[in-house]
């Protein structure tokens, strides 16, 4: 069998962030462009996907579709935390996790911007991530209290 390299370990710990269980929700903490947020999911939020079965080759909603309705929601992360409105154009798809909780299943969808050479900043790395429930529920991150 063979092991996990030093950089896979890395990637699994970045896309898989630390959740815990609060009073019948699910938390987990995480950083968009630089600002402490969180994502909350309650367990009946998570009780009403359906599984993903073992005798299923495929997750009730496709990476694909958790794409693209991650990127539909971006401009509202943006304006929901900084007041404004992103252009989805300038960010693009990071990476794709899928992530166990329990018995069900749900996908993080994470983006990346680069800052255009000439303007201020340029060079910097913004990052924003959007879950996608398995009943296509999106969750928004929301600033941490």
């Amino acid at each position: 069998m063979e092991h996990a390299s030093p950089r896979m370990l890395l990637a699994l710990l970045i896309c898989f962030p630390a959740m815990r269980l609060f009073g019948g929700e699910t938390i987990f903490p995480a950083e968009v462009n630089g600002v402490a947020v969180r994502y909350t999911i309650s367990t009946e939020e998570i009780e009403a996907t359906p599984k993903w079965m073992e005798t299923d080759s495929s997750p009730p909603v496709s990476a694909r579709k958790a794409i693209d309705m991650a990127t539909f929601k971006l401009p509202d992360v943006l304006f929901e935390l900084f007041e404004k409105r992103g252009n989805r154009k300038e960010w693009e798809v990071d990476r794709v996790c899928l992530k166990q909780f329990a018995e069900r299943w749900y996908w993080i969808v994470s983006f990346t911007r680069i800052i255009p050479p000439g303007n201020i900043g340029s060079g910097i790395q913004d990052e924003s991530q959007i879950v996608v429930l398995m009943n296509g529920k999106v969750i928004l991150p929301r600033l941490k209290d």
